[in-house]
């Protein structure tokens, strides 16, 4: 059994808890960390009196038609906090599966971003016209809800700062509205615990999307006793005989499309070999591991020093600053694009162990993984190492641009990736939607 992180213990009191402790508990008192993605406005003077305004405002323009006023019935409602490719592809995935049944909530920036990559079909509503969908009863009663919980935050000798606690009001408004609609609602779908969610929904209307063996939510949940539904995509494959959750899927719905689609390796043949870095580097420089990182540069420098190679650098979605790549030389091999724009161009992907390189596989372009402190041989089992379209090399030393040119010519198969679990039970959006209609 995993232990248990403190702030985990407060959701049997109450979800919004579990987001102020954890808020309060892990991130730094300047700033909140992801949480107040939807409302970054949080900390001014007389915010809560300004969002109170701004709530009337919204149910009036709601009510009057000017602005848009959404059918939640025997809907699913898809959360979209960024528009990071592994985010909206693998929950709106299912969404643009069955769009007349499903609404996006998203912020109003990320409307055009999504529509540009394919969910214009999808009903979209912002936070803003969500807060039109509740009433001056539901204002009023998250008010009282939030003094009631400040002082008994008080009464616990817990300081809220002013920020937080307007964070922590704008989740009581959030819960508000998802309490008036909660029964209208077929289910609710989003890749972490949003508290305004859980507090309004039963759980086992709620589908939570987690990437790989880094998130431990699913057991933690189930330690605390709470049973959602979950669908694990990436590099989960040892979770299959640990895992006891009441429902849980293991699937990739974008690996899905992308096979249905006959994803393949473009035919871009120029003569060099194109070997796409997967560059993890920045988690190296995060802890200190100089000398990594050192060996790391050395590895990119023999292949931009190499001829016959045209070496390329995809940095990880988190850290996509290239002002923060630490050498001119290798800023001019970043490339930009999603993983499914740039990986078919690639004759070989390269990296010490990205999810990135499981859509490699699924593209068809081989991959060489480096097991470099115990990483890839901790996390990659035996039936992903046997596929002759991966290489795992010991360690970047081992790393050669004549090793990448050799495995580029390997062919991928399909039908082994499934076989072994790297694209994910078959059907995975039919099987998400039958859950969907059955606990609707």
């Amino acid at each position: 059994m995993n232990s248990i992180p403190p702030e985990y213990r407060y959701i049997n009191e109450d979800f919004i808890n579990f987001d102020f402790y954890r808020t309060k508990h892990i991130y730094d008192d300047e700033s909140p960390g992801y949480l107040p993605d939807e409302f970054p406005w949080t900390g001014l003077r007389g915010f809560k009196f300004l969002f109170c305004a701004y709530a009337l405002l919204m149910m009036l323009a709601t009510s009057l038609g000017v602005s848009r006023r959404v059918d939640w019935t025997d809907k699913s409602l898809f959360l979209v906090l960024s528009t990071a490719d592994y985010h909206v592809h693998q929950t709106g995935q299912i969404a643009r599966e069955r769009p007349q049944h499903s609404v996006i909530l998203t912020r109003s920036r990320y409307i055009r971003n999504l529509r540009d990559k394919g969910f214009g079909q999808v009903p979209m509503v912002t936070f803003s016209q969500l807060l039109g969908h509740g009433d001056l009863g539901s204002l009023v009663g998250a008010v009282r809800a939030f003094r009631r919980w400040s002082r008994d935050r008080e009464q616990d000798e817990h300081d809220v700062e002013r920020g937080h606690a307007d964070y922590m009001f704008v989740l009581f408004c959030l819960s508000s509205v998802f309490e008036r609609h909660g029964d209208d609602l077929k289910s609710v779908h989003m890749s972490a615990i949003r508290s305004y969610v859980f507090r309004a929904m039963p759980t086992e209307r709620i589908f939570l999307y987690q990437h790989g063996l880094g998130w431990d939510l699913p057991s933690l949940l189930s330690q605390v006793g709470i049973e959602c539904n979950h669908v694990l995509w990436g590099d989960v494959f040892d979770m299959r005989d640990d895992a006891e959750m009441e429902w849980m899927l293991y699937g990739n719905p974008w690996h899905e499309r992308l096979v249905e689609r006959g994803a393949h390796r473009a035919d871009t043949d120029t003569g060099d070999t194109s070997c796409l870095f997967f560059s993890d580097l920045f988690t190296y420089m995060r802890i200190d591991q100089d000398d990594l990182v050192e060996r790391y540069l050395d590895a990119l420098q023999r292949f931009d020093a190499a001829d016959g190679c045209e070496m390329q650098v995809k940095l990880h979605v988190a850290r996509e600053h290239i002002e923060d790549v630490p050498r001119p030389w290798l800023r001019e091999h970043v490339v930009s694009g999603s993983n499914e724009a740039v990986i078919p161009k690639a004759d070989v992907t390269i990296s010490d162990h990205s999810s990135a390189s499981f859509e490699s596989l699924v593209a068809g372009v081989p991959t060489i993984l480096i097991d470099e402190a115990d990483r890839a041989s901790d996390l990659i089992p035996e039936a992903i190492r046997e596929l002759d379209g991966v290489r795992i090399l010991d360690g970047l030393d081992n790393l050669s641009p004549d090793v990448a040119r050799q495995h580029a010519d390997v062919d991928v198969d399909i039908a082994e990736l499934r076989e072994a679990g790297i694209v994910g039970e078959a059907d995975i959006v039919d099987q998400v939607w039958a859950r969907v209609d059955a606990v609707g």
